[in-house]
């Protein structure tokens, strides 16, 4: 009879499922149609029906597939979910089917798996917790407690937090073999980078044929924080184009550059301990050259041809200062591609494995110090793509793009006659932090095999970096934020001296 009631349940599920999916923040493909959903595993996570962690092949109208992991849970009244957007996925006779980490049991469920180093059946292949065995005395602590909750910030995964102890994420679209961002965490913890939330455990499913497993689940160290670097640089910007006159900086700005300062030593601690093991393939580092340098000038080069390519598609679009730059960039496209070619031509030190995904988004500001987050890389690209050896220039360079932005935000924040007089003074706390970023990031890297030798060296391939990336978020601003993008305009033409 439980048999028949789960098969009827799972029949209505996959009829409710093309519609609930694209309501998901986490779901990618929005703008397909799906064609079919199937779930091609299944794990019961207790010893009931329910709760259940389901992975989902997800067939589009393309002809492409995705694969999701869906956590399942039953529950008897829709308010028990607490007002959760799209919780819910169907009814089912007198109960509902709903995303299970809404669920405090399922949450536990997870824990205990990857605590105990739990191995769990499914219909094909096996689900296994992998523990650090280090973190034995933290795992009694928050599994006394058995406090969770979801954080509500995520887009592409779904966040956890124990006891504010400990921070799960569990990644929604799933792929084939090592995940970038277990495999980083784990590492730089093992390599005693104390400035990363230590890795505390893996959930992995692996088929029963063999073949590669799926990383469905990071557990780290949860940090006590005030928020990202993004909050704490924007917010102190603000501050200081609201009350500084023109006499010079208060203590408030001084403490401020000192953290663009640490910044920089935080950043270059991060790749010295990611290029320390010269043994293990997967992150030695090798020298930049032959195919990687080639791979690296033919990213950039068709990154900034969309760019260029979508401007002159958006040219009559675009507000008449943004449409001025646009049309002084479109101009000197040659020039663009011209200083690609040149600087990939420098001596270009070595790659080695980045965090590939680098902004003030991506670092916790605890007060006094910074820790590094957010190590998948970027989400749009492949596993292997994301687990690809770069110059550690370009981690760089997204943060540089990352200071431009921010002071663009601060002046965003203010009336247009405040912006008149502020705009010179952002502009120029611009450069003294990218300064001071930089220079603390060379200081601190200067005996480092892995960077160019040579002021001109590395300031030419960090220059491509730096087209590269505000190419990218032209065609980002243009798709989502068109009023943004004289931001990277600007980018580009300051590197192009326009």
């Amino acid at each position: 009879m439980a048999e028949l009631l789960l098969a009827e349940a799972f029949e209505i599920l996959r009829e409710c499922l093309p519609s609930y999916l694209p309501r998901c923040r986490w779901f990618a493909s929005k703008a397909s149609r799906i064609a079919s959903v199937d779930v091609w595993e299944d794990f019961p996570m207790g010893e009931g029906p329910f709760p259940r962690l389901l992975f989902l092949n997800v067939s589009l109208d393309d002809g492409s597939s995705e694969r999701y992991v869906l956590p399942l849970s039953r529950v008897i009244e829709n308010a028990s979910l607490q007002g959760q957007k799209n919780a819910t996925i169907c009814q089912v006779r007198d109960y509902f089917l709903a995303d299970g980490v809404f669920d405090p049991t399922f949450r536990s469920l997870m824990l205990e798996i990857i605590t105990k180093g739990k191995n769990l059946s499914g219909s094909w292949g096996k689900l296994t917790g992998l523990p650090n065995p280090a973190a034995v005395e933290t795992f009694s602590e928050v599994a006394a407690s058995g406090d969770s909750r979801v954080l509500s910030a995520e887009q592409s995964n779904t966040s956890i937090v124990y006891e504010d102890k400990l921070f799960l994420k569990l990644y929604r679209k799933v792929e084939e073999g090592p995940h970038p961002e277990g495999e980083m965490v784990r590492f730089l913890t093992e390599a005693g980078f104390f400035h990363v939330p230590p890795f505390m455990g893996f959930l992995r499913c692996e088929p029963a044929d063999g073949g590669l497993s799926f990383e469905v689940a990071l557990l780290q160290g949860c940090i006590k924080n005030e928020g990202d670097a993004w909050s704490y640089f924007t917010r102190a910007l603000e501050l200081s184009l609201s009350s500084l006159d023109e006499g010079g900086a208060k203590d408030g700005e001084k403490e401020t550059l000192n953290m663009a300062s640490l910044l920089g030593r935080r950043t270059a601690e991060m790749h010295i301990a990611l290029a320390s093991d010269r043994k293990d393939p997967a992150f030695s580092p090798v020298p930049f050259e032959g195919e990687y340098k080639s791979h690296a000038l033919e990213a950039a080069c068709a990154q900034l041809d969309e760019a260029l390519v979508m401007l002159e598609r958006h040219i009559g679009d675009l507000r008449s200062a943004a449409r001025a730059l646009a049309l002084r960039v479109l101009e000197k496209k040659k020039r663009a591609s011209d200083l690609l070619e040149a600087s990939f031509a420098a001596s270009g030190g070595e790659v080695l494995r980045i965090h590939g995904d680098y902004h003030l988004g991506q670092v916790l500001f605890t007060g006094d110090d910074f820790f590094i987050i957010d190590f998948e890389g970027e989400p749009a690209r492949s596993l292997p793509e994301r687990r690809r050896k770069q110059s550690p220039l370009k981690d760089i360079a997204g943060m540089v793009r990352s200071f431009h932005y921010a002071a663009n935000f601060a002046l965003r924040e203010l009336d247009d006659k405040e912006k008149d007089v502020a705009s010179s003074r952002a502009k120029a706390w611009y450069s003294t932090v990218c300064e001071l970023f930089v220079s603390s990031y060379r200081k601190t890297t200067r005996e480092a095999s892995f960077l160019p030798k040579g002021d001109g060296a590395f300031e030419a391939i960090l220059k491509a970096f730096l087209v590269e990336k505000a190419a990218y978020e032209i065609c980002y601003e243009l798709n989502n934020r068109p009023d943004w993008v004289e931001i990277p305009l600007e980018g580009i033409a300051s590197i192009l001296s326009l």
